[in-house]
């Protein structure tokens, strides 16, 4: 039989054991606690950089769409204005009449 001596060291003893352990869970749960702190810093650090990329191409794609109406509608006035030189005016028609007349055999 263990004399009390021993049994009191020996509760000392697992006293100490445990504290021993619940330091070392401590400070594994503060390490695991810092290191997600971490990723999340670098999760948000990374969406926000994809986020400014996001903004800057729609900055980019608002501009060439921009260029594109505005091509698109300088071509359709081009057109237009093809369209009308090949149309004869009032005057137009009235010069040539004349002209015409002036020269009928031509």
């Amino acid at each position: 039989m263990q004399s009390e001596l021993e049994k009191g060291r020996l509760k000392s003893w697992e006293k100490y054991v445990n504290l021993i352990a619940d330091g070392a869970r401590a400070k594994a749960e503060e390490s695991r606690k810092k290191l997600q702190s971490e990723l999340e810093r670098g999760r948000k650090k990374s969406l926000e950089k994809f986020q400014n990329k996001m903004k800057y191409v729609n900055r980019v794609a608002d501009r060439a769409r921009a260029k594109v109406e505005e091509s698109c509608l300088e071509n359709e006035k081009l057109q237009a204005k093809g369209k009308a030189s090949t149309i004869p005016s009032p005057e137009l028609i009235e010069l040539i009449d004349e002209l015409m007349d002036k020269y009928p055999g031509v």
